[in-house]
């Protein structure tokens, strides 16, 4: 059957056009982020031979207003601890301190960019390849895509993946940042690697896990390297031929080498744990009740992460000892030149639903939600679909429903 499902998957010539939005907790202008995308899809069979496939995806992100004045947060971007301590001291505001030194008279940043991103992909065989690019209009853009191979024997499946993908934590690591007070640009950080996984499914349940190792990579930001590996477990508590109702444990588990998730000069914007192990109960429902399919998930479970010091400046050591003498001459400031190490341990939550109604043979219309608070952030999205299949739709709706991604989703 999964066989069959495959095939008429890669036999199907669709368009999808959908409206997504995102938003993640932060600092203004900073950690926070708002996203809007349009992602619209095309897939065109090709009898037997493979599939093609386009995305263009515009898209309009905003991390909110840095005030440069703010204490709390106008010298954690670019190179502005300096003149941020001196103009807080002197009593003065930020771009009075900036023009005096013939900086560029800024007191504050905004950077709201929008773009477009397109991607091509041809599916064969298990085999798929893709290319493309991140936003053009972003102020740093990268060629971005994969070779992926995936096969299935009986029960078990196995895929390996070779990708460079966009890290979209942040507008630093997402767009890249422009410090126009000293005219610098950095970030746009793509993930480089090779993720392997494998799964055991049978009608019951099953066990899969994944093993990845990346290097991450962004324009004037140091180079990091992460390891990840997850596996679990599901159980099938009920089917019928129209719902399922599964249960799983979970665990997953990351490994950076460098702590660069800070908006400074050469730090990339992204969540870069030493270390990270979260373990959840997952619980999903899905089902179909005439022309609606659906699907909704729930897990809850505890996480633990732990990020190293980390200096304000990782790129330039001139600029690192030119704040670190700084500090030096003025102790009375107490003047930070590191970021303090982190532990955290809490609770971890993700709550998600999607559904998916077919209007007619040939057009469905559907919608996701989730929400969920893994690692530092909190993150909430939403997305509406509606999907044109060429051929009419005959039979019963499948389930659970298959929505489009969002570029922030990766390919």
């Amino acid at each position: 059957m999964r066989e069959i499902d495959s095939l008429s998957e890669l036999n199907r010539s669709e368009v999808t056009v959908g409206l997504a939005a995102r938003a993640r907790s932060g600092q203004s202008g900073l950690s926070q982020l708002k996203d809007l995308e349009t992602p619209i899809e095309a897939h065109l069979s090709t009898l037997g031979y493979g599939q093609f496939g386009l995305k263009i995806i515009p898209v309009l992100i905003d991390p909110g207003v840095l005030d440069l004045n703010d204490p709390n947060s106008g010298g954690l971007f670019g190179k502005n601890v300096i003149l941020s301590q001196q103009a807080q001291s002197a009593k003065v505001a930020f771009s009075t301190i900036a023009q005096q030194q013939g900086l560029s008279n800024v007191a504050s940043i905004d950077q709201e960019t929008k773009g477009v991103a397109l991607s091509l992909s041809y599916e064969l065989a298990g085999f798929k390849v893709d290319v493309g690019s991140s936003p053009i209009g972003f102020p740093i853009k990268n060629v971005v895509g994969g070779v992926r191979w995936s096969t299935q024997v009986d029960d078990l499946n196995f895929s390996v993946e070779l990708a460079r993908r966009s890290v979209t934590d942040s507008y630093l690591s997402y767009a890249g940042a422009r410090d126009s007070v000293y005219g610098l640009s950095w970030g746009g950080v793509t993930k480089n690697g090779l993720h392997v996984d494998a799964a055991y499914n049978e009608d019951d349940g099953g066990v899969y896990g994944g093993l990845g190792f990346a290097e991450l990579l962004g324009t004037n930001v140091v180079k990091n390297t992460a390891l990840d590996f997850g596996a679990g477990a599901y159980w099938r508590v009920y089917k019928t031929k129209n719902t399922s109702v599964a249960v799983g444990l979970n665990l997953t588990t990351m490994f950076y080498k460098k702590n660069l998730q800070n908006f400074t000069y050469g730090n990339g914007g992204y969540f870069s744990p030493q270390s990270y192990y979260a373990l959840n109960l997952p619980i999903e429902v899905s089902g179909r009740n005439g022309k609606l399919s659906y699907q909704l998930g729930a897990a809850i479970g505890v996480q633990s992460f732990r990020v190293d010091a980390a200096p304000y400046y990782p790129l330039v050591s001139a600029d690192q000892t030119e704040l670190e003498l700084f500090a030096a001459a003025n102790p009375t400031i107490n003047i930070n030149t590191s970021y303090a190490a982190q532990s955290h341990t809490g609770l971890q939550y993700k709550l998600a639903g999607a559904a998916e109604y077919l209007l007619s043979p040939h057009f469905a219309l559907g919608g996701r939600l989730s929400v969920d608070n893994s690692g530092d952030f909190t993150d909430a999205s939403a997305l509406v679909y509606l999907r044109y299949t060429f051929e009419p739709k005959r039979g019963p709706v499948a389930f659970p429903p298959v929505a489009p991604k969002p570029y922030y989703m990766g390919n």
